[in-house]
């Protein structure tokens, strides 16, 4: 679902008369996909709370949706850029298809409610705090 006022990059001159490359435009077709996947999550965030009965307040819910995008802000490979799209769309369905269980869905909110919590620095380091 897009809004009305949201529409994909097509290759029309600007003002100037430039044309934009292809490159450029598939940086913005990206840019645009992402854009419409956090506005989706964002009208889902009360529809989350409620299905999994969170006790977090929905603005809460939707600025931790929006810092999992804003980790991958500057990848510039579509690959990468495509790879992930795919990923947060998977994510949603499990989420809305309650495949999610409760400690699933609160594993994003570890780092607020635990301040220790962080990776551990190596591998035999988590082992031995029994964390993979």
């Amino acid at each position: 679902m897009v809004k009305s006022g949201m529409r994909p990059p097509y290759s029309t001159p600007t003002k100037d008369g430039f044309t934009p490359s292809t490159k450029e435009l598939e940086n913005e077709l990206w840019k645009w996909k992402g854009l419409t996947q956090i506005q989706l999550r964002n009208e889902q965030a009360p529809e989350i709370q409620s299905m999994y009965s969170l006790n977090k307040p929905i603005s809460e819910l939707r600025t931790k949706m929006r810092s999992e995008f804003e980790r991958h802000r500057y990848v510039k490979q579509l690959s990468v850029v495509d790879m992930l799209i795919f990923q947060n769309h998977a994510e949603y369905q499990e989420i809305m298809n309650y495949w999610k269980q409760l400690p699933h869905v609160m594993k994003y909110f570890r780092t607020e409610e635990d301040r220790t919590a962080k990776l551990p620095e190596n591998f035999i380091q988590g082992f031995l705090e029994g964390r993979n």
